[in-house]
C-alpha cells in the first residue's frame, strides 16, 4: 500500500507536506507510510480515498480501478449541464477532457459540483 500512496501523491503533484496536510497527518508520518515503515490507519486510508477519489479496494490491495467509479459517473452529467448553461466554458472543457488525467478528472468533478451549488451566483 505504501507504494500506491506515494504514487497517488506524485500523480497529484503534491509534496509530502501538502499531501499530509490534506489527510490530516504530519509530513514525517507520511514519510514513514511511504517508506513502508508504518501502515496507515483506517482513518488515514479513508481520508486518502475521500480527498482524492480513490477506490479503497485498490488502495488496500492494488486490485480493481484506482479511482472510485462515481467520480467519472458523476462528472459526465455535471459537464453536460455546464455545457448547456455555459457554452463557452463547455467548448473549453470538451477540448480539455481529451487530455486530462484521472486526478484532473476527479478535481474537475469537484469543481463542477461547486459550480452547480452556486449556479444562481454566476
Amino acid at each position: 500500500m505504501n507504494e500506491r500512496i506515494k504514487a497517488i501523491r506524485k500523480k497529484m503533484g503534491l509534496s509530502q507536506s501538502a499531501f499530509a496536510e490534506h489527510i490530516a497527518i504530519s509530513r514525517s508520518a507520511l514519510a514513514k507510510i511511504e517508506s513502508g515503515e508504518n501502515r496507515p490507519s483506517e482513518r488515514t486510508q479513508l481520508l486518502i480515498c475521500e480527498k482524492f477519489g480513490i477506490n479503497m479496494a485498490w488502495l488496500q490491495t492494488g486490485q480493481g480501478d484506482r479511482l472510485k467509479q462515481c467520480a467519472c459517473d458523476e462528472l459526465i452529467p455535471r459537464i453536460q449541464r455546464i455545457l448547456t448553461a455555459y457554452p463557452a466554458i463547455g467548448r473549453s472543457l470538451s477540448r480539455l477532457l481529451n487530455v486530462m488525467e484521472d486526478s484532473d478528472l476527479a478535481r474537475l468533478s469537484e469543481l463542477a459540483a461547486k459550480i452547480e451549488e452556486n449556479e444562481n451566483d454566476l
